[in-house]
């Protein structure tokens, strides 16, 4: 049994896992020194997610200082504030960025490097902190679109930090400041499918980290914000994933009558945080993914909210038993620098959140409407929640770990890590002047947020729209990322130039010449077993294939009949090497005996394929079209095809009847339970090593 779990466990942890002024359009103008070229020249960042454009260090007026800032009136100056990251700046209009293309962080670099780490990566060449400060002056910064899709991030290294937003690192002066600032209808769209390296990322609508800052009266709405990430090859890498709707990461600051207004949308394809039934000591893996959102913010240390209020919906993927992904209304965590157990704190030293609510939906395996949780002392008074909390149910590990959701904090004893003054919460015990009746709404609301007024109200999913010019496949279907693939790779044929028939039903044949295809049509040797099938037949070449390697057997195959969903996944997982899976029983349609067991739970822990209902996966209904293709691009994915490419030499009978045989007896080679578990606590360390003190 325990080499059983061993190989459950391996095949799991493989699937988952500034520079200074020229001159201002001023009656007097003052010609200064243009910053000197760099290695961040856009010569150096081909291919990068975006293109460096240099513009004039000039504005309509001021001279750069706190007093006297530089004024902004388009676009171009908005983006020369990059040129002069210590001086001081002023919007006179509104900004329009819909036509710019991608934007660069400023104070970053075209690849989006975190320079505010001083991390050695090249990616962070020529990056640098804003250090000055931005008056919004109730002008909104509008169309900022941030769009990169690929299978990994640009210039790929080991310990990557990327981060997204209208500003990279913002750590100003004293009495330095961002106020007055709507930022609108923006896009953040980050999808990374193959990620092969260690890497942390870091999204959010203004900044992505920010130091000594006072931020007063700004907002963000009508936005998105949208991360998927998915896992290339069978390396134990470690991706975390940090989102807030206004700032990632907030330290030593003052945020101060804010809101947030739009969606954070995080999914992931990796699995492995997929471990609470097997070991204790396969909880590490679960340690490398994690996801992390808040309304306002993604993490505080020691920084105070306000007269805040978020309406956003906030989503991520499920999280392992180690509580590493969460999802808070205002904030996803409260932290303390470089280590836990920090307590006792005074108000003026800790974190504090004050006087703010949540309308939003919010999802997760931990899901709170004000603050995820604590890791030090935090003081929240005068909050509350009304947004809809959810519990993920497509977390497959919810029958083994625990859950959470509560109105203002997680409370499960395993997120209790810090201390939590909660005072006078709930909405009747709302008082103070930050506070108004709404008759409307029947409850409280801020009065510098009068979201009646304003029409905000909680996010809205996307309308669904067509894929690849298909109007049978839609943006919200389960198959809406797999049939593209599928046609463009050759594996499956649409029914017309305008549809692809993903609920017709698929034949036998069909489905082993759609896997058959996605191995590259491998020449096919040896005999033709089956009786009822011919040269002539469009399958004939991918049976013989899948006949020889032990993918199909028996005398007669039904070419022409419909094929079942638990056959499609048996031959899929025969084809990926059948590695011995712990048995469900959850599925009533899939008991112990049935032929599907094996099948099915390789699909459910996989996530190949999802269930019927909660209770039943429907094996003996028949595969469509869009179930197959899916079934495949997920394999192709997350990375099952990875692990089967050193694997399938085991899928040949004969082998496998060898390799049945070896594990049933235990050799001297084989194994011991010491072995298997000093292996593990090694790997455990080791990730453990790499996460270096910022495991989520």
């Amino acid at each position: 049994m325990k080499k059983s779990i061993f190989k459950t466990i391996i095949l799991i942890s493989a699937i988952a896992l500034a520079a200074a002024p020229v001159f201002s359009k001023t009656k007097k103008k003052t010609q200064e020194t243009q910053p000197a070229e760099t290695e961040s020249s856009q010569s150096y960042w081909d291919g990068a997610p975006a293109v460096l454009k240099k513009t004039p260090f000039e504005f309509e007026g001021g001279s750069g200082t706190l007093k006297d800032p530089y004024l902004i009136k388009t676009a171009e100056q908005l983006n020369s504030v990059r040129f002069g990251l210590s001086k001081h700046y002023k919007l006179i209009a509104d900004i329009d960025l819909s036509k710019w293309g991608n934007w660069i962080p400023i104070g970053e670099t075209p690849a989006y490097a975190g320079a505010y780490t001083n991390h050695p990566e090249k990616a962070s060449a020529g990056c640098g902190e804003f250090t000055g400060s931005f008056n919004g002056n109730d002008h909104v910064i509008s169309g900022m679109t941030i769009i990169d899709h690929r299978d990994d991030i640009f210039m790929g290294e080991d310990d990557a930090i990327r981060t997204y937003a209208l500003f990279g690192a913002i750590i100003p002066e004293k009495n330095s400041f961002i106020r007055n600032l709507g930022v609108v209808n923006y896009t953040i769209d980050i999808s990374y499918t193959k990620m092969k390296y260690n890497c942390s990322l870091g999204v959010a609508a203004i900044s992505s980290f920010a130091s000594g800052v006072i931020v007063e009266n700004c907002y963000t709405s009508g936005g998105k914000i949208k991360v998927h990430t998915g896992r290339a090859g069978k390396q134990t890498s470690i991706v975390s994933v940090m989102a807030g709707g206004m700032f990632t990461e907030v330290v030593d600051s003052r945020i101060t009558n804010c809101y947030n207004t739009s969606p954070i949308i995080i999914t992931t394809s990796d699995t492995d945080y997929i471990n609470k039934n097997y070991t204790n000591t396969t909880g590490f893996l679960g340690n490398l993914r994690s996801a992390r959102a808040g309304g306002i913010a993604a993490t505080l240390m020691y920084t105070h909210i306000a007269g805040c209020m978020n309406a956003g919906e906030v989503t991520i993927p499920y999280g392992s038993a180690s509580g590493n992904s969460l999802a808070g209304g205002i904030v996803g965590r409260v932290e303390c620098d470089g280590k836990q157990g920090i307590y006792n704190l005074p108000p003026e030293a800790a974190s504090t959140i004050t006087s703010c609510y949540n309308i939003g939906k919010i999802t997760g395996t931990y899901a709170s409407g004000i603050l995820g949780n604590t890791r030090t002392d935090c003081y929240i008074s005068d909050c509350y929640n009304v947004g809809e909390l959810v519990l993920d149910e497509d977390n497959p590990q919810k029958d083994y770990m625990p859950t959470f959701k509560d109105d203002i904090v997680n409370s499960g004893t395993l997120l209790e890590f810090g201390k939590k003054y909660v005072h006078d919460n709930g909405i009747k015990v709302v008082h103070g002047s930050r506070w108004i009746d709404s008759p409307t709404l029947g409850r409280k609301i801020l009065k510098a947020i009068p979201e009646d007024k304003l029409g905000i109200k909680p996010s809205e999913p996307e309308a669904p729209v067509q894929i690849a010019g298909f109007s049978d496949v839609m943006s919200n279907d389960d198959f809406a990322r797999a049939v593209p693939w599928a046609v463009e790779n050759g594996i499956a044929e649409p029914s017309s130039k305008t549809t692809f028939s993903p609920n017709e039903p698929c034949t036998r044949g069909q489905v082993v010449e759609y896997i058959y295809r996605w191995q590259g049509s491998p020449k096919a040797s040896g005999k033709n077993p089956f009786k009822d099938v011919k040269s002539s037949d469009t399958f004939y070449n991918a049976v013989r294939w899948a006949s020889k390697n032990g993918f199909i057997d028996g005398k007669t195959f039904n070419g022409n009949a419909p094929c079942t969903r638990g056959d499609a996944l048996e031959i899929l997982y025969k084809c990926s090497g059948s590695m011995s899976m712990i048995a469900i029983d959850k599925f009533t349609d899939v008991p112990r005996s049935s032929k599907y067991q094996q099948p099915v739970s390789w699909a459910y822990y996989c996530a190949i394929a999802k269930p019927a209902t909660k209770t039943t996966f429907e094996p003996e209904s028949v595969c469509t079209k869009g179930q197959i293709v899916t079934f495949i691009y997920q394999v192709e994915h997350t990375g099952v095809k990875d692990w089967m490419d050193t694997t399938q030499k085991n899928s040949n009978p004969k082998s496998s009847k060898k390799n049945a045989k070896s594990d049933s007896s235990q050799t001297d080679n084989a194994l011991t339970d010491e072995d298997l578990d000093a292996l593990l606590e090694n790997a455990r360390k080791q990730a453990e090593m790499l996460l270096n003190g910022n495991q989520f």
